[in-house]
């Protein structure tokens, strides 16, 4: 039984570690890294290129429908998207920042912000992994 609980413990911990591994080796960041410069950067052509179509907008409720864009039609709701502001907590107020001011302050993606072990939400924003590469393939626009 005591080798049992010494062991135990130790395992757990190696499977944490290849669980942290397997997220961080998955190329989100570096797909994090490019899209959020071409966000900062305002290149419409590079974030179109991470981009997979049709896209998908939703509202804030379950209910909203589901819209579907075409390249054409998400470069002419690109700037919503990113303008949008988001409300966070802090010290006991309530602050609003913007999708891009959020973004530009997201330095790498972290175990946190997985929904799976290819998908990854970031506040109003969704990306997938499809065929072992990221794209942006959700947003949530708050009209």
């Amino acid at each position: 039984m005591y080798a049992f609980k010494t062991v135990l413990p130790v395992i757990l911990a190696l499977f944490c570690v290849v669980c942290s591994a397997a997220v961080k080796d998955s190329g989100s960041n570096q797909y994090w890294s490019t899209f959020r410069q071409a966000v900062l950067d305002n290149n419409k052509e590079k974030i179109v290129a991470m981009t997979r179509f049709p896209f998908e907008v939703r509202g804030p409720d379950d209910s909203d429908p589901l819209k579907h864009y075409d390249r054409k039609g998400f470069l002419a709701i690109y700037e919503r998207l990113v303008a949008q502001p988001v409300f966070l907590p802090s010290d006991g107020k309530i602050i609003s920042k913007s999708m891009r001011q959020l973004i530009g302050e997201k330095k790498e993606i972290t175990p946190a912000d997985y929904l799976t072990s290819d998908s990854i939400q970031f506040h109003q924003f969704e990306f997938k992994r499809i065929k072992g590469k990221w794209f942006f393939t959700r947003a949530y626009l708050e009209e």
